[in-house]
C-alpha cells in the first residue's frame, strides 16, 4: 500500500479570523494595516494581515481614535 505525507493544517492568519468573524475582507484589512487589532501575546497591534493567529488566540479591534 502506498502512503502519501499528509500535509499539516498551517494555523489562521488575522485577515481569515476577522473575515470568520464577519468582517469584509476590505475593510478587515484597513483595519488591520491600520494598526486597528490587537492580538493576545503581542503588546503592539498586528499590522500583517497574514500574522499567524491560530484558534483559540484571542484578538480585538481597537476603538478608533
Amino acid at each position: 500500500m502506498l502512503e502519501y505525507p499528509r500535509p499539516e493544517p498551517r494555523p489562521a492568519t488575522l485577515l481569515e479570523r476577522l473575515t470568520g468573524a464577519g468582517i469584509g475582507e476590505e475593510r478587515a484589512r484597513s483595519v488591520i494595516t491600520a494598526g486597528g487589532v490587537r492580538v493576545a501575546g503581542h503588546e503592539e497591534p498586528v499590522t500583517d494581515p497574514e500574522a499567524s493567529v491560530p484558534w483559540p488566540t484571542p484578538w480585538e479591534l481597537l476603538p478608533s481614535s
